[in-house]
């Protein structure tokens, strides 16, 4: 694997990481959405969530950036089927 091959592919990695997160915080958004209101800030709403959902701060960064219009049935349906485009492209890498 060269470099360029490497690079690619932990792109893709943290790609797949936020979406991961991104599809578990719709899934249980309705505790995303406590733990964001009962934060006093960003930043604790960014503990928050990386303490309830064991994210690292780039995914409960992005987590907290997501727009709401991803809430609808649509929006869910996009981020599973890019989830799941990524996995299949990491494998076939691997």
């Amino acid at each position: 694997m060269d470099v360029s091959d490497a690079r690619a592919r932990l792109l893709l990695e943290h790609r797949a990481h936020i979406l991961d997160a991104y599809e578990r915080a719709l899934r249980d958004r309705f505790t995303v959405l406590r733990l964001v209101g009962e934060a006093e800030d960003d930043d604790a709403a960014r503990r928050a969530l990386a303490g309830a959902f064991g994210w690292n701060e780039d995914a409960a960064t992005a987590v907290l950036g997501l727009p709401i219009r991803h809430v609808t049935r649509s929006g869910r349906a996009r981020i599973s089927q890019e989830l799941e485009h990524a996995r299949r492209s990491l494998a076939s890498l691997a």
